[in-house]
């Protein structure tokens, strides 16, 4: 079942989207974020990528500041940035998703973004690989349980998330 946004909702993803273009210093994810089709969801806990879709859950985006949603928003973009789904190839996805966002994560905190509390961040990851932390990480049966699986949620549309961009709000 599709969500239907608010009007509070619409404005305030709208208002993220204008704060992130006119940032000189978020150019990069300004352009990407141009390509990518952005809406809500409930169908998820916090936010998800598949494509060149971003999924936010209504009452987490909200429930985040301005510059957190700004945070959220260049984290989802830079999954596909990063090619996170096409490379992940064999590996297990929750863990290759915690893999990619401490990589993600570590890249937007060195540069000051703000990202929502609970968010995947370790120092000791900063200058390695996707590809490389995963290796540290613990095994898929070990690893815990997250609400922040954000690559791994298939499409909503149904399929496998390989399908296209379904229509934003």
């Amino acid at each position: 079942m599709t969500y239907s946004a608010t009007e509070e909702e619409k404005k305030a993803l709208k208002r993220t989207k204008i704060a992130l273009m006119k940032d000189p210093e978020l150019v990069f994810f300004a352009n990407m974020m141009l390509q990518m089709d952005m809406h809500f969801s409930e169908s998820i806990p916090t936010a998800c990528t598949y494509d060149l879709t971003i999924l936010f859950n209504p009452k987490f985006f909200m429930a985040q500041t301005p510059a957190k949603r700004i945070g959220l928003m260049a984290h989802e973009i830079m999954h596909p940035a990063l090619l996170h789904r096409e490379r992940r190839g064999h590996r297990t996805p929750k863990r290759y998703n915690a893999a990619g966002d401490y990589i993600i994560n570590g890249l937007l905190t060195a540069r000051n973004i703000e990202l929502p509390d609970g968010a995947l961040i370790d120092a000791k990851y900063d200058g390695m690989s996707t590809n490389a932390v995963y290796e540290l990480l613990p095994e898929e049966d070990e690893f815990p349980d997250s609400d922040n699986n954000d690559i791994t949620q298939p499409n909503p549309n149904g399929g496998n998330g390989n399908s296209g961009n379904t229509p934003g709000n």
